[in-house]
């Protein structure tokens, strides 16, 4: 028996429309039952496909692109949408441990000596609270406070960052663009994650090795270590990856790591400046 499907309006010869995937109506689906299993089963499919997608991104670097990029996609989240899974649970846990590498304060961006606009920065705050007789404390407080929020929404301009340092080191590739944008999206997704596990890590263990010999830890050597540690294993992480997806020489990986690690960092520093600037006309 033969039907068309509602969707698409094209014949259903089995189970399920060929080209739009609607599945052929019986009248058991509007049982009460049959609606209770679809809401399980949907629950439970998307469960799935969130702890394999975890799974391989925690453990096995570069493979979700080499799956997606094969085509093999139905069991596991698209790029994106992993990368929106660990955006949430990262500035959930961040603001749970009160740590957040993607924020910084407004006296951090006016006197930070690495940064880019820390000199522009000072000179336009300096002229708003001027202009606006307001006090420099209020003003923080407003620009810090709404700059939680904007961090959250605009953090996924690094994707594009790093998909622009990975293509310039693998343009040669086929599809170097859509690879670049896919493995950067994964890379980072994980670099995240290492933001909220590493960094405490390496702290404790340095405040604890500190408390032994006697010493005090200062806020640069702690910044400094962590950081390398950091950068150390989002690089060996991003060197697995490359040779998973592009599967090139030992030499060629390792350098690509090193570009994108160096890329990382300068990316990072840009998202910060686009940052300020976002919040501090919309605030």
């Amino acid at each position: 028996m033969t039907t068309n499907a509602d969707n698409c309006q094209n014949t259903i010869s089995g189970n399920y429309c060929h080209v739009c995937g609607e599945k052929r109506f019986e009248t058991g689906d509007l049982k009460f039952s049959r609606v209770i299993t679809d809401i399980t089963h949907s629950a439970t499919d998307l469960d799935g496909k969130v702890l394999k997608s975890f799974k391989l991104l925690l453990l096995k670097p570069g493979q979700l692109t080499r799956d997606y990029l094969s085509g093999k996609r139905v069991s596991l989240l698209t790029p994106f949408r992993l990368f929106l899974f660990v955006n949430v649970f990262y500035f959930i846990v961040a603001s749970l441990v009160g740590q957040n590498s993607f924020t910084t304060n407004l006296t951090v961006h006016m006197n930070a000596n690495n940064f880019f606009h820390s000199e522009i920065a000072q000179h336009l705050v300096e002229t708003h609270i001027t202009t606006n007789n307001i006090e420099l404390k209020d003003f923080s407080e407003s620009f810090n406070d709404l700059q939680k929020i904007q961090a959250k929404v605009f953090i996924a301009l690094m994707i594009p960052m790093l998909a622009f340092v990975v293509w310039l080191v693998s343009m040669k590739h086929n599809h170097a663009a859509l690879t670049a944008w896919v493995f950067s999206t994964h890379v980072f997704s994980m670099a995240l994650l290492m933001f909220i596990w590493v960094l405490p890590l390496v702290y404790y263990i340095l405040a604890f090795a500190a408390d032994i010999a006697g010493l005090k830890l200062t806020n640069l050597a702690s910044e400094w270590a962590m950081t390398s540690v950091l950068l150390g294993g989002i690089g060996l992480y991003a060197f697995v990856g490359f040779k998973k997806v592009y599967d090139s020489a030992f030499y060629i990986n390792g350098l690509r790591a090193i570009v994108f690690v160096v890329g990382f960092y300068y990316a990072l520093l840009c998202y910060r400046m686009l940052l300020f600037f976002i919040t501090f006309y919309t605030v």
